[in-house]
């Protein structure tokens, strides 16, 4: 019978999986899966990878500075895509999930707080400039292709 400490830990346990299940639901989250990884935006810390092939137990096998604060990231491909607060957008090869290497990056003067990618474009939320639509074609070249001003975005997600 599980007693005290032993019967909490497994209880936060459930609780933290109960989380990450719901946030791996909706595609514009802090936390992002692909297969045994999970990629984590975790703020002036950059982007950690999680190893969760063990559900109960995952360890941490990789880890980028963004040089900004990450608070957003999607995952397609072999690329992460970090918003990356006052730093822009950061695109990341992830190809190697141990050894996350910065590719790309794009300075949007402004707040970058979340991103979605869609085809060849980044739609990066900005909390004070509205919205940005990035080219992201070439990952090492980002290239602002237009923004939309006029109101201030604090999420992002598309309908297909």
């Amino acid at each position: 019978m599980l007693r005290g400490k032993k019967l909490g830990i497994i209880l936060l346990l459930i609780i933290f999986l109960a989380f990450l299940e719901g946030c791996l639901t909706n595609a514009n989250q802090q936390i992002e899966s692909s297969a045994k990884y999970i990629y984590a935006a975790g703020y002036s810390k950059g982007i950690f990878v999680l190893d969760v092939t063990d559900p109960v137990n995952p360890k941490k096998v990789g880890c980028l500075d963004t040089k900004g604060s990450a608070i957003g990231i999607y995952i397609s491909g072999e690329y992460a895509y970090v918003a990356d607060y006052e730093n822009g957008l950061v695109i990341v090869d992830i190809s190697e999930p141990t050894n996350p290497k910065k590719v790309g990056h794009l300075y949007i003067d402004g707040s970058a707080i979340g991103v979605y990618i869609s085809g060849e474009y980044a739609y990066v939320a900005d909390k004070y400039n509205g919205l940005m639509i990035v080219n992201i074609s070439d990952p090492a070249n980002p290239i602002l292709a237009a923004d939309m001003m006029l109101f201030s975005v604090w999420d992002i997600s598309m309908q297909k």
